[in-house]
């Protein structure tokens, strides 16, 4: 009978699992949540920049409903009034 050997990289790979998923899974969130909230601040730069001081308030307050919601159609309603109401 044979005995079967495992190669270097499977036992590596075999250990990371074991002992670093739930630390890589934090990781993993923590990447997550600093990207989204880099694009959530270019967002709002970019609504002050586009829109007056009081349309981008607006907007702003529209687009953390919208979060706090999970209904993306409220912002979109939101900026397409503005949008409109600007032309």
């Amino acid at each position: 009978m044979q005995k079967q050997t495992k190669s270097i990289l499977e036992e590596l790979e075999e250990l990371h699992n074991n002992r670093f998923a739930e630390k890589d899974r934090h990781y993993a969130l923590e990447s997550r949540a600093v990207n989204v909230l880099t694009n959530v601040n270019r967002f709002l730069e970019g609504l002050t920049e586009s829109y007056t001081q009081e349309d981008a308030e607006y907007l702003e307050r529209k687009f953390y409903n919208a979060i706090k919601t999970g209904d993306s159609k409220k912002f979109v309603r939101a900026i397409r009034r503005v949008a409109d109401s600007n032309d």
